[in-house]
């Protein structure tokens, strides 16, 4: 009990005098020495959230770890779970958060993005490469934001990963269908995208109007907050009914690129297990559970209560089931681009032939990169029933489509593009 009260005093100290100009300073030179401050912890177990391998749930004892952190650095998320804890939903995510373990801390990531939650670790990542803002409160009204966001990614982890704990990695389990699992990519992002819009709203409503306004000075998620201030103006209802949220959800899948971005992550990463399979069949599967893989690889197609449990909250609320979504409904399932549409086509062909005993070679899953559209796809999906050189044969169909010429005799293949 003694070392729980030290604990709580650590964030008590931590809190006193609130983050001012002065830890905001500090905090700024901390990244720039220190830009990793959290430790790798090991996986936990999938389909247990609440004190998974006897970690503690008291706030003393979750807290803990601040005081590993440079005292800048866990000054600020301090400062950040406090502004969460300004609204019931915000509070709900902490709260889900703590049970389950989830520790923050700061590391140095490319790209332009603000945060990233790690299923596997259950850590909140702050960027320390990321650029900060000057002003403290606006600081801390971004990273409340992007909290929110992040922290409904670890809401859907409790949430959903006993609906996959019979699964071996969890939701993440490769058995999934390939587009089922792009499909619920999106309707994760775009549930923590509208989950933190409404954080925001929810703020601004109690009076702070810090992380409402922060969105439009950093032009984030401007499509869902849009469609989430219209669809209250015309129904004031709509903000704690589910129909706004859901406005803002939907909002995720106008920016085609952006779907794209996510497409194409799980579409490479898919790819490369592949590839890995590949390689175990040729020498004889010396890893047993790859054989184990290929058998059931792209076999289990998701229901559409499991596709919609992403958007369940903590207080059980869940913006689709609400408002009677259809999770599988065009909108949600336009392609990105016609480019992953037909790689991810020609992946999951590529499954099917592992599901069905046939040799697949390293080489035949790397012709994905020559995918370019579903029409090519389906040519090569063709070519792998008959036996024939995907590569040639692609490359020889392309080289004339570019040319717009027809076959000619005398052509001859051209050298391989460096893709």
């Amino acid at each position: 009990m003694a070392a729980a009260s030290g604990t709580h005093t650590i964030r008590e100290r931590l809190q006193q005098g609130g983050y001012t100009d002065r830890d905001h300073r500090a905090l700024i030179d901390s990244l720039r020495e220190t830009p990793n401050s959290l430790k790798a912890s090991g996986p936990f177990k999938h389909g247990v959230w609440a004190n998974p391998d006897g970690i503690p749930t008291s706030l003393a004892e979750s807290d803990r770890y601040l005081a590993d952190l440079p005292r800048p650095q866990a000054k600020a998320i301090v400062a950040v779970q406090d502004k969460l804890a300004k609204s019931a939903l915000g509070r709900g995510l902490l709260e889900r958060a703590r049970e389950g373990g989830v520790t923050y801390g700061y590391s140095a990531m490319r790209g332009s993005i603000y945060g990233k939650y790690g299923t596997l670790n259950r850590q909140t990542v702050y960027n320390s490469a990321q650029k900060i803002p000057a002003d403290n409160d606006e600081y801390i009204s971004v990273m409340a934001y992007v909290s929110a966001h992040e922290l409904t990614h670890a809401q859907q982890h409790a949430h959903m990963g006993p609906r996959f704990a019979n699964l071996p990695m969890g939701i993440d389990n490769v058995a999934v269908r390939l587009d089922d699992r792009i499909l619920l990519d999106r309707h994760m992002e775009a549930a923590a995208n509208a989950t933190s819009v409404q954080f925001a709203f929810d703020t601004m409503k109690a009076g702070d109007n810090s992380v409402w306004r922060g969105i439009a000075i950093h032009n984030a998620d401007l499509h869902a907050t849009r469609d989430f201030a219209l669809t209250f103006q015309a129904d004031k209802d709509a903000a704690t009914d589910g129909r706004a949220r859901r406005a803002a959800h939907d909002a995720h899948f106008i920016d085609r690129d952006y779907l794209d971005v996510y497409d194409r992550q799980r579409v490479q990463t898919y790819a490369t297990l592949l590839t890995v399979l590949a390689a175990q069949q040729a020498d004889g599967f010396p890893d047993p559970d790859a054989r184990k893989i290929t058998e059931t690889i792209g076999s289990i197609r998701l229901s559409d209560d499991d596709i919609a449990a992403a958007a369940e909250l903590p207080d059980g609320s869940n913006h689709l089931t609400a408002t009677g979504a259809n999770v599988r409904d065009s909108r949600y399932t336009v392609p990105g681009s016609l480019e992953m549409s037909g790689k991810t086509r020609f992946l999951m062909a590529i499954a099917d032939r592992f599901r069905d005993g046939k040799t697949v070679t390293v080489e035949t899953v790397q012709s994905v990169r020559l995918v370019q559209s579903e029409q090519d796809a389906e040519q090569m999906i063709d070519s792998l029933s008959l036996g024939d050189d995907l590569d040639d044969k692609l490359l020889i169909s392309n080289w004339r489509k570019n040319r717009a010429t027809g076959p000619d005799p005398a052509a001859k293949t051209p050298h391989r593009p460096t893709l």
